[in-house]
């Protein structure tokens, strides 16, 4: 738990619905990372820092995709940061209205190829490898809390996406 909040005073009082519209801040810096050709490997609440107005700013870009197009890694940097998202808010405020959280992500982030390509990333289960290893990648990686959330979670993108790609 956080004691010392430092100038960031306000973060102590923040509602679940002042935390859901941070999310929004942090697609848009996203997607404009997106829009300048990279990509994140690590697109999760922890890599995301606020400014005091409240801008948020992507830090931490040690990890890079290997031998993955680059929509694809567009798609799973979504994924990764609905999966974060998800997991973070289901933790601290016991908020588990997944298919809300990726509307809200997809709808903001307003790409209809990614959101394509993110329908076919999350119609997949994990590769068994991922699978087996979850209880250290799951958790630290993209913040899931454990293999059950997260399978919750790309069902939630999964149904969203039905809707907004049919649109």
């Amino acid at each position: 738990e956080i004691k010392n909040f430092g100038q960031f005073e306000w973060a102590k009082t923040m509602s679940l619905e002042d935390r859901l519209g941070l999310i929004e801040s942090m697609i848009h810096t996203l997607a404009k990372t997106h829009a300048k050709g990279k990509t994140w490997g690590e697109a999760i609440l922890p890599n995301f820092i606020f400014t005091k107005e409240l801008r948020s700013i992507l830090v931490d870009p040690e990890t890079s995709y290997e031998r993955i197009p680059v929509l694809e890694q567009r798609a799973i940097d979504l994924r990764n940061f609905i999966t974060s998202v998800s997991g973070a808010l289901a933790r601290s405020d016991g908020y588990t209205d997944f298919k809300r959280i990726a509307a809200q992500v997809i709808e903001a982030y307003d790409d209809s190829e990614v959101a394509a390509e993110l329908a076919r990333v999350v119609s997949r289960p994990l590769p068994w490898r991922q699978r087996l290893t979850f209880g250290i990648w799951g958790k630290f990686r993209i913040g899931s809390t454990d293999l059950k959330e997260y399978e919750r979670v790309r069902v939630a993108i999964r149904d969203v996406l039905e809707k907004f790609v049919a649109r």
